[in-house]
């Protein structure tokens, strides 16, 4: 499965001489960007000791596209057995799950503050393999059950240097994967970051990612199986809300007592330094003025200021996005806000991100 986003934002590559395959561990240096089962080809770019510092994983890449010097690039024969037997094995320290346009960013780059961590922000080699590890199919779970690890390790010990923990922040359809995760890698502990979902709605409607777009579209069997003829009685706005109360369901099903939930209300510096914890990182001491200042960017908008934006979402909610809010996502949403913890540190008093 190649992402779609990928291929679409992604220029056409720059390929240099690099023709005898890998047939043991990758170099150093180089990571996997994208990954097809399909015809069994991973696509590696070399980054040498570039650290994954942006938002998101596709930026540092285009970010090194960009650059002066042509960019390295590979393609590798997927082999599952080569890649349990040399790549080595390693397990996420944590993983994050979220609903969407909930924090889950913010959350991410706090994680590059507080500890020397390898933060894998919906990076699309990843985000396949979650989807694979999901599926009810026996090949497909037990090739992602391998290369999770697998890829894990690679990721882990691309820059050399003593291996780094990694965190994998999925993107949002990657909640399909946590019951697997839970069952498989059960100590592997998973935050789930929610959001009030009329305020997810809104922001989903008025920006639409592009599979959910061609899901509608098209509606086939992907995720959570074909799409009841109901999810399309609003339209677009209802179909957006089946898909946002599917991810609030799929990730109260799977809730144990190694999987957090975090509402949006409560994401900022001290819920951030609480799953630091929960993820077995070190924070780094006196770290209170430098996690405030990551809570003040915004982190989608280089340059600008984060802003609350919860009520002005809410205002500009509809009839038709609050029924259809209330007829998919409200009731799991409730159930899973009745099982937020508290990952604010007791020590450091709590509350949500400083307001600007």
């Amino acid at each position: 499965m190649i992402v779609g986003d990928l291929r679409k934002r992604f220029r056409p590559w720059e390929r240099q001489a690099v023709t005898d395959d890998w047939a043991g561990h990758p170099p150093l240096g180089w990571i996997p960007v994208d990954i097809s089962a399909w015809n069994h080809v991973i696509r590696w770019v070399k980054v040498g000791d570039t650290p994954l510092a942006l938002p998101f994983f596709i930026d540092t890449i285009l970010d090194l596209r960009r650059g002066r010097n042509p960019v390295l690039e590979h393609e590798s024969l997927l082999s599952q057995n080569r890649a349990e037997q040399t790549w080595g094995s390693a397990l996420p320290a944590g993983i994050i799950f979220h609903v969407s346009r909930c924090g889950s960013t913010l959350i991410a780059n706090a994680l590059r503050e507080i500890s020397d961590v390898v933060v894998l922000s919906e990076a699309p080699a990843m985000d396949s393999v979650m989807q694979w590890f999901a599926s009810a199919a026996g090949y497909w779970s037990a090739l992602g059950a391998t290369m999770l690890p697998a890829m894990t390790a690679v990721f882990a010990n691309y820059r050399g240097h003593g291996s780094r923990p990694v965190v994998l922040k999925c993107a949002p359809e990657g909640i399909v994967a946590l019951g697997a995760v839970r069952a498989r890698f059960p100590s592997v502990p998973c935050v789930v970051i929610i959001r009030n979902p009329i305020e997810v709605l809104v922001s989903n409607v008025m920006m639409p990612p592009q599979w959910m777009v061609e899901w509608y579209e098209l509606p086939l069997s992907r995720r959570f199986g074909i799409p009841p003829a109901a999810a399309y009685e609003d339209g677009f706005t209802g179909f957006c809300a089946w898909i946002i109360g599917r991810w609030c369901s799929t990730a109260l099903a799977a809730l144990d007592e190694s999987c957090w939930v975090l509402d949006y209300e409560d994401v900022g510096p001290d819920a951030a330094v609480g799953i630091a914890e929960t993820f077995g990182l070190r924070p780094a001491p006196q770290l209170r003025e430098e996690l405030v200042a990551v809570f003040r960017r915004d982190v989608k908008r280089p340059g600008s200021a984060f802003e609350r934006d919860a009520e002005r979402k809410r205002l500009a909610a509809d009839a038709v996005m609050t029924r259809s809010v209330a007829k998919w996502t409200y009731e799991p949403y409730c159930a899973l806000r009745s099982r937020a913890q508290g990952l604010r540190r007791a020590s450091g008093g709590g509350g949500p991100a400083p307001e600007v």
